[in-house]
C-alpha cells in the first residue's frame, strides 16, 4: 500500500518562542550587568558602593552618621540665586535706558572698545603732537649746508602739526560724546548688579552662613579625633563621616551646599592620603564624588580652592599616587573640557602628552602636543617635538 506522507514545517512551538526571548533577555541583561559592574570608567554610584564595602571592612560599620546641622528639606530642595548668568529677570529694564540687561552689555562692550581706541588714538598723537613742536621750537635741521635725507623738511613738520592741531580736538569732541552715552548704560548696568547682589544675599546668606558655622564646627571635631585617634579603624570612621555629610549635601538643588559637599570630599581625599596613606581610597573618593560634581565647581576663577582646575589637579595627584595611569588621562580629558581657561586648556594638553609619553602612545602625545596654543608658554615641552616625532616614525 503506497501512501504519500506530506512533511509539513511545524511553526515554533509556544514553548521555543519563550525560550528564545528569555535568551535574549538573559543576554540583555547579562551585558547591562557587565556594563554597570565592570565597565570602565566605572559608574560613580558603583564607585561609592565600593567605597562603603571598604569602609566597612576596615571600621565593621556600614553607616557613619554624625552629628551636623544639615539645611532644611526646603532649603535644599530651593535652588541657589547663584548663577553663570546673572540676568535672572529677562524682561527687567535699567532706570536710565528703559534697555534690558543683555541689550545695555552689548552697546557697553561695543562703545568701550570704542573709547579705548580713542583715547589709544589722542595719547599717541599728542605725543607726536608735542615731538613735532618741540622740532619745529629748535629748527628741523640745525646745518642748512648738509640737510639729512632721513630728517623732515620745517614744511613737512610745520603740516604735520597744523593736521594733528585741527584731528585732535575733533577726536576728544567724538570722545566726550561717547564718554556721555556711556554714562547711562554704566549706571544702568550696576544698578542690575546690586539689584541681584541683593537678592542673592536675601536669599542664600543666612543659611549659607549657617552651613558654613555647621561645616567648620564638624571640622574642627574631625582633626581632634584624628589627634587622639589610635587605630586605622577610628581614622577610616572618620573619612566614612565626612563623606556621609557630603553624600547627603550633594542630593541639594542649591549650589552653595554642594560646594561645602565637595570641600569636604576634597578634605576626605587629603586624609585618605595623609592620615590613612590609602591613595585607593583617596583615588576612589576623586572618582566616586569629586568627578561627578564638578557642576557644583566654580567656574570663574582657576586659582580659588574649589575652582575645576584645582580640583582636577588634586585628582591627578591622586591617582599618580595610585599608579592608576588611565584615570590620570581621564582626568586631563575631563580638564580638557570643563575648563573655560585657554591657558588651563593648553595646560592639560601638555600634561596628556606627557602622560602618553610615559605610556609609549608616542602618536597621541605628539597630536596633543600639537595641538597647544600658546606655544610660547611651553617651551621645555616642545623641545621634546622632534624626539617625539622621530620615535612616531620608528614605530611606523
Amino acid at each position: 500500500m503506497n501512501a504519500n506522507v506530506s512533511v509539513t514545517k511545524q511553526k515554533p512551538s509556544h514553548q521555543k518562542r519563550v525560550a528564545i526571548v528569555a535568551l535574549i533577555a538573559l543576554l540583555g541583561s547579562g551585558a547591562l550587568a557587565y556594563w554597570l559592574f565592570f565597565s570602565e570608567p566605572a559608574q560613580p554610584w558603583r564607585v561609592r558602593w565600593r567605597i562603603a564595602r571598604y569602609l566597612k571592612k576596615q571600621t565593621g560599620k556600614s553607616s557613619f552618621p554624625v552629628n551636623f546641622k544639615f539645611p532644611s528639606k526646603r532649603e535644599m530642595a530651593k535652588a541657589s540665586a547663584d548663577s553663570s548668568t546673572p540676568a535672572d529677570d529677562k524682561s527687567a529694564k535699567g532706570g536710565q535706558t528703559r534697555k534690558d540687561f543683555d541689550t545695555l552689555k552689548s552697546e557697553y562692550i561695543a562703545l568701550e572698545k570704542e573709547v579705548l581706541i580713542l583715547e589709544r588714538e589722542l595719547a599717541y598723537g599728542q605725543k607726536e603732537l608735542d615731538q613735532k613742536q618741540a622740532q619745529l621750537a629748535v629748527g628741523t635741521n640745525t646745518d642748512q649746508t648738509r640737510p639729512s635725507a632721513r630728517q623732515p623738511s620745517p614744511t613737512a613738520v610745520s603740516n604735520r602739526v597744523a593736521a594733528l592741531q585741527k584731528e585732535l580736538p575733533e577726536k576728544q569732541r567724538i570722545l566726550s560724546g561717547k564718554t556721555e552715552a556711556l554714562a547711562p548704560i554704566v549706571e544702568d548696568l550696576w544698578a542690575f548688579q546690586r539689584a541681584w547682589a541683593a537678592q542673592r544675599f536675601a536669599t542664600d546668606t543666612v543659611d549659607t552662613n549657617a552651613l558654613a558655622v555647621a561645616q567648620a564646627e564638624l571640622t574642627r571635631e574631625i582633626r581632634r579625633k584624628y589627634n587622639e585617634a589610635t587605630t586605622y579603624s577610628a581614622m577610616y570612621e572618620l573619612i566614612g563621616q565626612q563623606l556621609w555629610v557630603a553624600g547627603r549635601l550633594f542630593t541639594s538643588a542649591n549650589v552653595h551646599h554642594r560646594r561645602v559637599a565637595l570641600t569636604m570630599a576634597r578634605q576626605a581625599t587629603g586624609d585618605a592620603l595623609r592620615m590613612t596613606e590609602d591613595s585607593w581610597l583617596a583615588a576612589r573618593i576623586c572618582e566616586g564624588y569629586v568627578w561627578p560634581n564638578l557642576d557644583a565647581a566654580d567656574y570663574a576663577n582657576w586659582r580659588v580652592p574649589l575652582s575645576v582646575e584645582t580640583l582636577l589637579n588634586d585628582c591627578a595627584d591622586v591617582f599618580r599616587r595610585a599608579d592608576e595611569i588611565p584615570n590620570v588621562i581621564r582626568n586631563y580629558r575631563l580638564l580638557l573640557i570643563k575648563t573655560k581657561n585657554p591657558q588651563r586648556m593648553d595646560w592639560a594638553r601638555v600634561q596628556l602628552a606627557q602622560v602618553h609619553e610615559q605610556a609609549g602612545e608616542f602618536d597621541v602625545a605628539l597630536r596633543y602636543l600639537k595641538q597647544v596654543k600658546a606655544t610660547n608658554d611651553f617651551n621645555w615641552a616642545f623641545r621634546r617635538l622632534p624626539w617625539l616625532e622621530q620615535r612616531v616614525k620608528a614605530q611606523r
